[in-house]
């Protein structure tokens, strides 16, 4: 069995938002309202994640070029985003191809029960971190506090969900198939199944339901042993630049699973032009 290589420890946890004040409030008043602006957000990484296939660190975006995540409901910034240009992509699916090498990877050779063991470490900090995250998207997206804690705390549920059908997978590979389509197999003939991952997957997600909507795409990819590319909604993506950093903490080799922000007519682009579409 060929495993994942070790990583270099990972970075330093990103200061996440403090609830303060509003943490106060009686918990009718803080579910049924959207969040109030946060103070400042210090987001330790904000661009490319494992845009070099040999340490996995997160690196910055080739341009200079920024965005800013506002507070729908007050209008303030959130966080300034450095913008994934194409030149970014190019760099992610380069690092994606490495680390995928034509199917030979470390990654792609694992199991799926192997593979879902890293991806439900990414759950379990996704569910570690579900009140934080959930003020923060509460923030970015403008909706109420209740709604967001249910989406972040879905997207762990979801998550193990895929991660058992990794052993159904293994269970159901090379499993012999009925040649004719009565259900029996004619004399001479062996036929099986084999699902194998399809390579490299560009992942692009909504502003609605941000961390949930991104990791039900992230989660049965990287099963599935593909390598995957996440572009977030640049309307609300604080939380999905988080899954870069718990992938990093599962122990996920470089190259397998990046994220870039930007927007439709940079980032998205050139990832539908590079990658399989999802």
């Amino acid at each position: 069995t060929v495993r994942s290589p070790q990583l270099p420890p990972p970075p330093p946890a990103p200061a996440l938002l403090h609830p303060g004040p509003w943490a106060a409030l009686p918990a009718s008043a803080r579910d049924s309202a959207p969040a109030p602006a946060p103070g400042p957000l210090r987001l330790a990484h904000t661009a490319v994640r494992a845009c070099d296939a040999d340490d996995g660190e997160y690196k910055k975006p080739l341009g200079g070029d920024t965005f800013d995540s506002i507070h729908p409901a007050t209008e303030e910034k959130l966080h300034s985003f450095a913008r994934g240009m194409k030149e970014d992509v190019d760099a992610a699916v380069e690092a994606a191809q490495a680390a995928w090498a034509n199917g030979t990877g470390a990654w792609a050779q694992m199991s799926a029960t192997e593979r879902a063991g890293y991806v439900r470490k990414m759950c379990d900090g996704i569910e570690a971190n579900a009140e934080m995250l959930a003020h923060i998207e509460a923030a970015d997206t403008g909706k109420t506090y209740a709604d967001a804690f249910g989406g972040i705390n879905g997207a762990a549920d979801e998550g193990r969900h895929w991660c058992d059908l990794g052993a159904v997978l293994d269970a159901e590979q090379d499993l012999p198939q009925p040649t004719n389509i009565d259900g029996s197999s004619a004399d001479g003939f062996r036929v099986v199944m084999r699902r194998d991952p399809i390579g490299i997957v560009g992942l692009i997600s909504a502003w609605n339901y941000p961390l949930n909507v991104a990791f039900r795409k992230v989660a049965p990819a990287l099963v599935a042993g593909n390598c995957a590319i996440l572009k977030p909604s640049e309307l609300a993506g604080l939380t999905c630049m988080y899954l870069g950093q718990l992938a990093s903490e599962a122990g996920i080799p470089p190259g397998v699973f990046s994220v870039i922000p930007g927007g439709a007519h940079n980032a998205s682009s050139r990832l539908r032009a590079c990658c399989c579409k999802h």
